[in-house]
This record gives C-alpha cells, sequence and structure tokens, in this order.
C-alpha cells in the first residue's frame, strides 16, 4: 500500500503526521488570525462538574483553504448565535453555503485537504463560482451553554477526533490554552448579551460557539493521491467520531459519529470531437467511468466563462449545434 498522510487542520503554522503515527508537539495557535481552531496544548484549567450543555454539529461547507472559508464561517456563527443552523441536508449553491451531517454519512473525499483543487463535491474540474475553491470539507461546529452566569471559557472548552482504523490516521484533539484568544470564529456571549471576538481564551461567558477543521487526509491534490486514499478508507468502512466537553466534566460531553462513504475517484474525463460538415459537432467522452455522467460545457475563451451545453454518460456522444452555441473550447466536468 502507498504512503498515506494525514494533517492537522489548518493554522499559521500547520503539523504534518505521517500516516500511523501520533501528533507530537503543539501547534502554534492562529486564533488571532480568525482561523478555524487548532491548538494542542498540555494542560487547561480544570472545571466543576455539571458546568454546561454541548452541542456538537458536524457540517460540510468549503475547506479553510478557500477564499470563501470566512465568510461560510462567518454565516454559520451568526446563524448558531441568532435563530439556528439550517438542520436540513442541502446542496451547495453557493461556496459561502454549508450543509449539516445529518444522516451520519460523509464522502471520503470531503476529508481530504489540498492547496490545489482536488474536487468542488465530485466535480474534478468545477466551473465558476466554485473554480477557486479547495473542495468541501468536513468541520464541526461547538455551541456550549453553561448552566449558570459566566461560568465557562474557550480555554475549558475541549474537542477530539476518534477514527476507526486501525491507525487511528484521523484522531486529533484540540486542547485551548492562556495564551489563545477568542475570534470571529470562537465567539463568546456574557450573560449581559456582551459579545466576546478577542482577548485571552480565559475569559469566562455564559455562551461559546466555535468552528473547527479537525485532521484531514493529505494528497488529494492529485487523482493517484485521491485513490490512495479511497483504497485505505473502503475497505475499513471507516468512521470518525468527533467528542465536544468541558475539561473536567464528564457529564457535558456529547459526540458524533461520521462515516466515509462513496465511489472511487472518477478518471479524467477525454474528449473526441467531430465536426459533421452539417454545422453541428459531435462530442463524446471517451476513456470514462461509465458509472459517472459528465457535463459538456462550452466556451469562447479557454479561460471561460464556461457554459453547459449537454449532460453525456461515460462512452456517449451527443449531437451540439454549432450555429446554435458557436464556441470553440469544450471541455467535461464529472457530474
Amino acid at each position: 500500500m502507498k504512503r498515506i498522510l494525514a494533517v492537522s487542520a489548518l493554522l499559521a503554522l500547520c503539523v504534518v503526521v505521517s500516516f500511523g503515527q501520533p501528533t507530537t508537539g503543539s501547534s502554534q495557535s492562529s486564533a488571532t488570525k480568525g482561523e478555524p481552531v487548532r491548538a494542542i496544548a498540555k494542560a487547561a484549567p480544570a472545571a466543576v462538574p455539571n458546568t454546561a450543555n454541548i452541542e456538537l454539529t458536524p457540517f460540510v461547507g468549503t475547506a479553510f483553504a478557500s477564499p470563501d472559508w470566512g465568510a461560510m464561517a462567518d454565516g454559520l456563527i451568526k446563524d448558531m448565535l441568532g435563530n439556528g443552523i439550517n438542520r436540513v441536508p442541502h446542496a451547495l449553491v453557493l461556496p459561502t453555503d454549508y450543509s449539516v451531517v445529518k444522516d451520519g454519512k460523509v464522502p471520503w473525499y470531503s476529508f481530504m485537504y489540498s492547496m490545489s483543487t482536488p474536487l468542488w463535491l465530485d466535480m474534478l474540474n468545477p466551473s465558476y463560482p466554485f473554480n477557486e475553491e479547495m473542495g468541501t470539507t468536513v468541520q464541526q461546529v461547538v455551541k456550549a451553554t453553561a448552566l449558570s452566569g459566566d461560568s465557562i471559557s474557550l480555554a475549558m472548552l475541549n474537542l477530539l477526533s476518534a477514527s476507526s482504523d486501525e491507525n487511528g490516521i484521523l484522531s486529533d484533539g484540540i486542547v485551548f490554552k492562556n495564551g489563545d484568544f477568542y475570534t470571529s470564529r470562537a465567539v463568546g456571549i456574557k450573560a449581559d448579551g456582551t459579545k466576546i471576538t478577542s482577548g485571552a481564551a480565559d475569559q469566562m461567558c455564559h455562551e461559546i460557539v466555535f468552528v473547527a477543521q479537525m485532521k484531514l487526509f493529505n494528497g488529494g491534490g492529485t487523482l493517484p493521491g485521491q485513490h490512495d486514499i479511497y483504497n485505505y478508507v473502503s475497505p475499513r468502512n471507516m468512521s470518525v467520531t468527533y467528542t465536544a466537553r468541558v475539561l473536567g466534566d464528564p457529564n457535558s460531553e456529547t459526540s458524533a459519529t461520521v462515516s466515509l462513504t462513496g465511489t472511487p475517484p472518477a478518471q479524467p474525463p477525454h474528449l473526441n470531437i467531430a465536426n459533421n460538415g452539417d454545422g453541428s459537432v459531435s462530442i463524446g467522452v471517451t476513456d470514462a467511468d461509465q458509472s459517472h455522467s459528465y457535463q459538456i460545457q462550452a466556451s469562447p475563451s479557454p479561460l471561460g466563462p464556461w457554459g453547459q451545453m449537454a449532460v453525456v454518460s461515460g462512452g456517449r456522444t451527443v449531437l451540439i449545434p454549432v450555429t446554435e452555441h458557436p464556441a470553440q473550447f469544450y471541455r467535461a466536468v464529472v457530474q
């Protein structure tokens, strides 16, 4: 089996751990930059039992590396502090959308990380507005509400992930510590309604909401890397369990388990274009996975904008009138 890497959630300083090896040391906190929370510490303040109720919600959204992650996270935090998040799973129409994990199942490719564009959902080369995204990833939003007054702090919270494979390759942990900070994506609300988005993590609040992205597989930026990840995940029927709690308070603990599902990565589509001499072209997708469908897109420029002309299954051909769609460039995108 080829070497597979897992990468801790992104920070100003990112820790990459090799297959089967535990994370060592501690990561530099990037809370002051408003990034997803990712800090490991050896100690944190003890808590009094029966301190808070915790709500832990896994969701799928644009990856932290994408330019739209901040807007997505801001919208999610706003919903959590307002009328509540949308708990009906739905398609991501915009890069700033999120969708909760309702049935406990998420495609394996949402557990991949890459600084290049690996997939948007299952599309290898997505069109606008997703062409600058870094795929979708599983993330977590945690809401902790104190049972009385301002009696919890960010420094008292803990979030863990434990993957079911024998190597625990996606197992990870977050513990806030003195020196971390509240941010717009790790927000505290005091009993009098005061909103805390800056300052030390040991400030006491009544309610705390934060967004996190736990450890992901690395190598999703290439098709061979995607196959390596899928070949590791598939035979193991992998799942990841996330657990949030107030340190020292077992009564506050809550967990959610997500199973990795889905089909193998689609092969890159290759187009076969034939001019019929009658004002039309025949376009087919060759050397393609017949279990997938492909969008045929056209553009007057290789830089776009790209518009959908038709949908065709692998190995099939579609007829496109050139007079109606006088495009010079065509491409296929996994449907």
